[in-house]
């Protein structure tokens, strides 16, 4: 995701298809974008929590599809499946920054997160949050059933991806220079921002009348500040942010929504 940008301070500008065709462009590998990122009119920050929404959607259907059947095995096939839909994008910026991370030499770290190499402690990350995700899903459908389930997927997607243009704002000037994470940051506006937030925000209320419970706007909530605290901190254990960090941002937000979201279910909000 660290593809060279120059850093300048001008805002992208694009009407309403524009930043739908940019978010799919950056959050999917689907060919629904006309241009891609280094081409894109916008950076489609403001339709990231939209977009994030859809993938929930897709995902969410095949858990309450093959949950009846086995709830942890879809609970798996929904994760692979917001995995292959983006790329692995955001699973290999949390492997990078886990690998970073393990270095105690801080001179070396950059170096073992542009290592396209995955280390140890990259592969732990991996299967650390995919196991867990996997397994909140599937005890949310145990214990409240599949469509509460498939909502919280839809949220905590929403709300994961509405978070990253957030992250960029909080970063402000510490952000790595000539990487993707500076082009983004540089053309993220804090209305777009708080256009991406909102929209998840919507989602989650949304999600809570369909359920009749407020577990997905309590996990929300819980999730995104949870991860912003990890992202404040990331930053300043880095020294800065990168691509690679807004990606691991992206899965720490999501496992905490849901955590969150099914610690709310079992004190039966």
């Amino acid at each position: 995701m660290d593809a060279d940008k120059p850093r300048t301070r001008t805002r992208l500008t694009g009407g309403p298809w524009a930043e739908l065709s940019a978010a799919a462009g950056f959050l999917t590998r689907l060919p629904l974008a006309g241009a891609s990122a280094r081409e894109a009119t916008t950076t489609g920050a403001a339709a990231f929590g939209l977009i994030g929404a859809v993938l929930g959607a897709a995902a969410g259907l095949i858990l309450f599809v093959v949950a009846p059947v086995t709830p942890l095995a879809a609970g798996f096939v929904a994760v692979a499946v917001l995995a292959a839909v983006s790329g692995a994008l955001h699973l290999d910026g949390l492997a990078d920054t886990a690998d970073a991370l393990a270095v105690g030499d801080p001179s070396r770290a950059e170096e073992a997160r542009r290592d396209p190499r995955v280390g140890a402690a990259g592969v732990g990350a991996i299967v650390v949050v995919v196991g867990l995700d996997a397994a909140l899903l599937a005890g949310l459908v145990t214990s409240h059933g599949a469509a509460l389930a498939a909502l919280a997927c839809v949220v905590a997607t929403s709300g994961s991806r509405a978070l990253a243009p957030a992250v960029a704002l909080i970063a402000r000037d510490r952000v790595r220079v000539g990487g993707s994470a500076a082009w983004f940051a540089a053309h993220t506006s804090p209305l777009a921002a708080s256009i991406a937030l909102m929209t998840a925000a919507a989602v989650a209320v949304i999600a809570q009348f369909v359920a009749g419970s407020l577990a997905p706007t309590v996990g929300l909530v819980v999730g995104l500040a949870f991860a912003s605290v990890a992202a404040e901190w990331l930053i300043r254990r880095r020294g800065a942010l990168d691509g690679d960090g807004i990606g691991a941002i992206v899965e720490i937000a999501f496992t905490a929504t849901l955590l969150a979201t099914a610690a709310a279910s079992r004190q039966g909000l």
